[in-house]
């Protein structure tokens, strides 16, 4: 249709050309004939494409493209993301921050400013004064956990590690929790006494240079690849997954040991995930230079394999699944990455009225409840997000008519406090705006993990919903077993509902108690 307008014709000058019908039938002709073609190799072009066998993350280990890995995933990430890196990323559909930016962009952008909020506001650990005081011995528990994983790989080898580690496609983006995890993992990796070296894949916004030549890293002098954690392992987030399985060969070809920080396991298609494991299989073989993936099923080609993998799991049913699905790699239990950050005091308006002093756009209230609700296909609660379904639910309860509350999710801390909404801006990121729309409310309720786990290391009451894999129930759990007493949450002031009913009905009774509190002091 556009090659005959194109061709049409038509004099500019308001009439038609002299044999003007005879050369529109025959111009019209050609225009059917390019139509028709283009048709024809457009419909080639989308079965290759829909064919997986032709996706790159299904390589044979004979045949590793190798060289160019930033083409290759920006072909995967376009093609299952419609053009732009995470436009289905994990939190939010499409918005700016997921996108790759152009080098340009990011020339003046001071990472180091991304990490403020930990050396300014992180709470000691020994100060039980604080208001969180009661889950520190929690915290430090936790902590302990996560050292005794991988002792005996990061710490009781040092020597042999050197002083650097590569941490694989860290989260700078727009959903605070994965960036909550990046912050953790660099806590985590300076703890140790390691210096950090960070690549970017897909995640990274390109803050950080390209992972494309994995042996720069390895003439920088690390020994050791660190693949950044989250809630990405399986089919809910595919592009990740799709990632971080055709890297697996390139480090492991490198001479780099593996690690995969602390991650949940979920799969829909139950296809799909037997294919990945031969294609995880697939390419750690090839990366190992075993003559076939089969040599893993034998007890040398597994313990090789064990020596150089370590796939780390912050869910016990994510752990359990993965040794069935992985028994030549080294499945390990280690809690959720974000706990290494904070704790941190909750930072709240300075009355309950007044414009507040880190906001310069609007008043900024605390009200009773804080709803930080997830929008996406993660969420079973998603119909409650508007003010008429909790006021509906609020006006249900005796106890709930007076009951004041604001609904957000992460990218709401731009508008709710006048910050920039540049997508490189660091407040897309973990900063003190997170703890600050949090601590909006005298309690919260939500269903995203990370909000959770920050309301937990800020002090602030906490009633979480799970949402689809019920992975909060599942993290924290593990997490808070760390020490007898932290497994019952009255004491620390955290609850887990079964449904959004249930949640408010609780905040209800947990607000009108710290109402009666501050009434009594």
């Amino acid at each position: 249709h556009i090659a005959m307008v194109t061709i049409h014709p038509y004099n500019n000058r308001g009439g038609y050309n002299v044999d003007a019908d005879y050369l529109w039938r025959k111009r019209r002709d050609v225009g059917h004939l390019v139509g028709y073609v283009a048709l024809f190799l457009s419909c080639i072009n989308t079965f290759w494409i829909w064919n997986p066998s032709n996706h790159f993350a299904y390589d044979p280990p004979g045949g590793a493209r190798s060289g160019d890995i930033r083409s290759q995933i920006q072909a995967v990430a376009k093609h299952n993301y419609g053009g732009g890196y995470g436009e289905e990323w994990e939190g939010y559909n499409g918005d700016a921050y997921h996108q790759f930016l152009e080098p340009e962009e990011v020339d003046n952008y001071s990472s180091n400013s991304i990490f403020d909020v930990q050396e300014k506001l992180a709470l000691d650990l020994s100060d039980t004064s604080q208001s969180i005081g009661p889950r520190f011995e929690c915290i430090q528990a936790i902590r302990k956990q996560h050292h005794h994983a991988l002792k005996d790989v990061l710490e009781d080898k040092r020597k042999e590690w050197g002083t650097k580690i590569l941490l694989v496609d860290p989260a700078y983006h727009g959903n605070v929790g994965d960036h909550m995890l990046t912050i953790g993992e660099l806590e985590f990796i300076k703890g140790l006494g390691y210096e950090a070296l960070q690549c970017d894949l897909i995640q990274g916004n390109r803050i950080y240079p390209s992972c494309e030549d994995f042996s720069e890293y390895k003439r920088q002098g690390a020994k050791m690849a660190l693949w950044h954690a989250g809630g990405n392992w399986g089919d809910l987030w595919r592009v990740a997954q799709e990632v971080r399985i055709f890297s697996f060969k390139d480090l492991l070809l490198q001479g780099f040991t593996v690690i995969g920080m602390p991650q949940s396991l979920h799969y829909e298609d139950k296809d799909l995930e037997k294919k990945d494991v031969q294609v995880i299989k697939d390419n750690i073989a090839a990366g190992l230079g075993l003559s076939s993936p089969s040599e893993l099923d034998t007890k040398s080609g597994a313990q090789q394999a064990q020596s150089r993998v370590i796939f780390t799991w912050r869910e016990k049913e994510s752990y359990q699944q993965a040794k069935k699905l992985y028994p030549f790699a080294d499945n390990r239990l280690m809690t959720d990455i974000a706990f290494q950050i904070g704790p941190y005091a909750p930072i709240r308006p300075t009355d309950t009225t007044t414009t507040d002093t880190y906001s310069s756009s609007s008043a900024v209230k605390l009200h009773d409840i804080m709803l930080l609700l997830r929008d996406d296909h993660e969420s079973k609660v998603s119909h409650y997000r508007s003010e008429y379904s909790i006021q509906q639910v609020l006006s249900d309860n005796p106890k709930g008519k007076d009951i004041t509350f604001k609904i957000a999710d992460w990218p709401d801390r731009i508008d709710t406090f006048g910050l920039s909404n540049n997508p490189i801006h660091k407040e897309y990121l973990f900063t003190d705006s997170a703890i600050k729309l949090l601590s909006l409310g005298r309690v919260v309720v939500g269903d995203r993990l990370h909000a959770a786990i920050l309301a937990y290391l800020s002090g602030l009451t906490v009633v979480y919903v799970d949402q689809k894999t019920k992975k909060i129930s599942k993290t924290m759990k593990m997490a808070l077993e760390s020490l007898d007493k932290c497994v019952d949450g009255k004491p620390s002031r955290w609850f887990r509902a079964e449904t959004m009913k249930e949640a408010l009905d609780m905040a209800i009774d947990l607000v009108n108690e710290e109402k009666k509190k501050q009434e009594t002091y």
